[in-house]
């Protein structure tokens, strides 16, 4: 519209909005242009630019939130009504609450943690030599994101290290549908753990194998497990079906949120997202399939 808007004696065009969650769009675009404007990084005082929200870490259903993203609910000329918001609450899961009544952009349509719980799990606890870790698999070649994490349970808490591998071409790139994970860096990352974990932890088939457990979804990395099962790695595949991986978020998702996770605070650990919205840890629970070790037991 506005490369049409030449001839037009006033080019004045105005764009109401609330936030959303994709950051490809027209809408998110101009939101992070006016920010920048905002902020005085670009100077341009023909870009005109209002955002009411409610900060990142506001509780969501506390009507001051409510308030410091909607000022039409008090003052002068109010016409938004509180009791429908206290409505809106209870009936809306988080993600579309957040974006439309307190207009704050989340990275996905919903949101699986709750917000801050993640980070509230950041934790000074380091992998422990003397103990036995485990290892989580999960492959993507092309389209998603490869993670390996391992983890190792100390007392009450998991300590969890991650390493993700993504195409760095975002969709509609000339080489994104080209680009291909190199699958033996994968393989050189388990054979490191394995390295430096000497411990035993893993007894498959009725024998006890030096070093982690390698929980692997078999998608895309049954060769390779097979060439590390030979080269003494214990490989142990895991098969991704609703009956394992149902139970398992649940789990993971429990640990998190009693703040039984402890990690870092590596950026790699969370989707790219700059206002702690959707959050999504590379990790799953592994319950055996050659035996009887488990993930998150």
């Amino acid at each position: 519209m506005t490369l049409g808007s030449g001839t037009r004696r006033q080019p004045l065009i105005v764009g109401l909005t609330t936030a959303g969650f994709d950051e490809s769009t027209l809408a998110y675009r101009l939101f992070d242009y006016g920010r920048n404007v905002e902020a005085g990084v670009v100077d341009d005082p023909t870009f005109c630019f209002r955002w009411w929200a409610a900060p990142v870490d506001a509780p969501y259903r506390d009507p001051a939130s409510w308030a410091l993203a909607n000022p039409a609910l008090s003052g002068p000329g109010a016409f938004l009504k509180a009791d429908d918001f206290a409505v809106s609450v209870r009936t809306t899961t988080e993600a579309p609450f957040r974006r439309f009544r307190l207009n704050q952009w989340t990275e996905a349509p919903e949101v699986w943690l709750p917000v801050g719980a993640w980070d509230a799990c950041r934790s000074a606890l380091e992998l422990d030599p003397r103990r036995p870790v485990t290892v989580g698999i999960d492959l993507a070649l092309t389209h998603d994101t490869t993670a390996v994490v391992v983890a190792q349970r100390q007392a009450e808490r998991i300590v969890l290290r991650a390493r993700f591998w993504a195409n760095p071409f975002p969709p509609g790139h000339s080489q994104h549908d080209d680009w291909e994970l190199d699958v033996r860096a994968v393989m050189d990352l388990l054979r490191t753990v394995r390295k430096e974990s000497p411990v035993a932890a893993a007894r498959i088939d009725g024998r006890t194998r030096d070093g982690p457990a390698f929980c692997y979804d078999p998608w895309g990395f049954r060769e390779a497990a097979n060439i590390l099962w030979d080269e003494g790695l214990a490989m142990i595949e895991v098969p991704q079906t609703n009956e394992r991986l149902g139970p398992a978020t649940r789990a993971f998702y429990d640990a998190v949120v009693d703040r039984r996770i402890a990690h870092d605070g590596d950026p790699q650990d969370r989707r790219r997202d700059r206002r702690g919205h959707g959050c999504r840890p590379g990790a799953r629970a592994c319950p055996a399939e050659r035996g009887g070790h488990a993930f998150l037991a």
